[in-house]
């Protein structure tokens, strides 16, 4: 209008593009400043606010951004979210791991909330992502597990009573075995002379002896297999189970090389009893044995533990068979039951030695079941 009245300078300057421009700058740095463009989609409280599970957005500082009922349910908050609150505040210690594995995928663990005397379980995922001005955030899912975590006690209680029952029968079967036996030998024992010496009578009694001992080691067995998968898959320091496993042969004068390192399979707890096992056949049936080592390596995408020691060996014949069921004699689990505890999250085993210079057993262990923190040179002696 100054211009179309042709008012002081603007009669020969048309002042409307500087304005036009002046005006799109104004537009652009409030848009970005305020973000008139982050606009939130119409379904996001139906979708966000009535979900079963909980949800969370927090930043790079652990300060939430973004949190729906069911999580402040679950931190304690009652009341609509108003202000902004760190991780910290709202969690505790529950969540601690966040910033610390934050950068690594996906933490996981139960936490529980208890309402209207109903405790429910949720299981966090916490992955990252970048978001705008936010930088690198933490988007926190809380899934309900609550009907698995049921079943999973369900389950384990249903275990501990069959293996108590079976515990008790196996123990009422043994006292019935050790009885038959004594009575076997009193009955050897009493008979006169030329019964004794009858290639009849020395059948029948061997017979009954050696049915006697099959019994015996077949209920034996049961004692041993019924502790396999009973409980959950852990992960375990290959270096502190080793040096456990070693501390019960403290005094058999054999010396044992243990690698150090934060080296960690993901295996049956039992995995300590592997290993004694290991160490205790070392003993009884490598005859000349003197040292143990247990190290660890990758090998690709794989990682393998080897057990070896400087006995005898293993014949070349004997390799596969000493892994069925029923060989060799006192033997503790036997290595038919050490490669079921290992198969329980695919682990294999394996003998690789060379006869006359030791046995030399090799654990291989899948992608995804170990991680890395392998000291390559230092071993310790136990």
């Amino acid at each position: 209008m100054l211009y179309m009245g042709k008012v002081g300078p603007f009669s020969l300057i048309d002042p409307t593009p500087f304005l036009f421009c002046i005006s799109c700058l104004i537009i652009f740095w409030g848009t970005m400043k305020h973000d008139f463009l982050n606009l939130v989609p119409v379904a996001r409280d139906r979708v966000i606010e009535s979900m079963k599970d909980g949800y969370m957005m927090v930043d790079e500082d652990n300060l939430v951004i973004d949190i729906n009922p069911v999580a402040l349910e679950l931190a304690g908050q009652t009341q609509s979210y108003d202000r902004i609150k760190s991780l910290d505040e709202l969690f505790g210690d529950k969540l601690k791991a966040v910033s610390e594995n934050g950068d690594k995928g996906v933490f996981q663990s139960v936490i529980s909330s208890e309402k209207d005397l109903q405790k429910k379980y949720f299981k966090p995922d916490i992955s990252c992502l970048r978001l705008g001005r936010f930088g690198e955030c933490k988007l926190i899912m809380f899934h309900d597990i609550t009907e698995t975590h049921t079943y999973g006690n369900a389950l384990k209680d249903a275990n501990e009573k069959m293996n108590f029952m079976t515990s008790l029968i196996r123990y009422d079967l043994l006292n019935h075995i050790n009885m038959f036996s004594f009575w076997t030998k009193q009955l050897y024992e009493t008979l006169p002379d030329g019964y004794v010496d009858d290639p009849v009578m020395q059948k029948y009694l061997k017979s009954l002896k050696k049915g006697t001992e099959i019994i015996y080691q077949q209920l034996i067995f049961t004692r041993d297999y019924q502790d396999i998968g009973v409980m959950s898959p852990v992960w375990l320091s290959v270096s502190q189970v080793a040096k456990e496993a070693a501390f019960s042969f403290s005094n058999s004068g054999v010396k044992f090389f243990i690698q150090e390192g934060n080296f960690e399979v993901y295996a049956d707890p039992l995995l300590q009893k592997v290993l004694y096992n290991l160490f205790h056949n070392a003993l009884n049936h490598g005859e000349k044995v003197s040292e143990i080592s247990v190290c660890f390596y990758e090998q690709k995408e794989s990682a393998i533990i080897e057990i070896k020691d400087n006995g005898i060996g293993i014949p070349e014949e004997m390799k596969k068979a000493i892994f069925e069921k029923g060989v060799g004699k006192n033997t503790g689990l036997g290595l038919f039951l050490i490669r079921s505890i290992l198969s329980i999250t695919c682990l294999e085993i394996d003998e690789v030695g060379v006869e006359g210079e030791g046995a030399r057993f090799i654990i291989t262990i899948p992608h995804g079941n170990w991680r890395s923190g392998i000291s390559k040179s230092k071993q310790s002696e136990v």
